[in-house]
């Protein structure tokens, strides 16, 4: 009875589960601070340095969904397929969503505008490591994940946050930006400034 009471609570739990409330593309624009002094080439490639969503959503197809991009040859269009579509997914619609929301504590772009120096970075590893390895071990039966799946979906996790902590390193990117559009703002031999900066960085002047 205590089985089959388990076993119904899982059920439960498990119950039409909702996928995960994240945009990635809508109003992201608004979050990036004020950059419309900027020609669009050089808003575009503030944007990419700093934006980490499409790394995350890239993660999310490809490790956590097990897909793959397509190409239609004659119509051109793109599109996420899975590798076996008759396979069971490696993990369940609440898995990706918790696994995502650990992964956003460190995979975001006020990070990537930090100032860590490597000790920090090894120590931030560190503690997602540990965080990640207690919430896969505490929630693996609920994202129905066996443990082989749980190894490959900690190693990709903890390989991804590495590359975004050392893109912060000694504040790489922040410093970066500030050398690139401070040089790109004398370039335009611009008379006066607005005085507004975005985290350091100049935001064109008056005309």
């Amino acid at each position: 009875m205590k089985g089959y009471g388990a076993k119904q609570k899982h059920s439960e739990f498990m119950k039409s589960p909702e996928p995960p409330s994240i945009d990635y593309d809508d109003g992201y624009n608004d979050n990036m601070g004020d950059v419309g002094s900027y020609e669009n080439e050089e808003q575009d490639q503030l944007k990419f340095q700093l934006d980490v969503k499409p790394i995350l959503l890239d993660f999310e197809r490809r490790v956590l969904r097990g897909q793959y991009e397509s190409i239609d040859h004659q119509t051109g269009e793109r599109k996420w397929v899975r590798f076996d579509p008759h396979a069971k997914p490696i993990i369940n619609e609440i898995g990706i969503r918790e696994v995502l929301g650990r992964l956003f504590g460190y995979c975001n772009v006020a990070t990537k505008l930090s100032w860590y120096s490597e000790q920090e970075i090894y120590k931030n590893l560190f503690y997602f490591d540990m965080s990640l390895t207690e919430l896969c071990a505490k929630r693996a039966d609920y994202w129905e994940m066996d443990i082989e799946t749980v190894k490959m979906i900690k190693d990709s996790a903890i390989e991804l946050v590495q590359s975004i902590l050392f893109s912060a390193k000694n504040g790489f990117t922040a410093v970066n930006l500030r050398t690139q559009y401070t040089r790109s703002d004398v370039s335009r031999s611009e008379p006066t400034q607005t005085g507004k900066t975005f985290m350091g960085i100049p935001l064109g002047g008056q005309r």
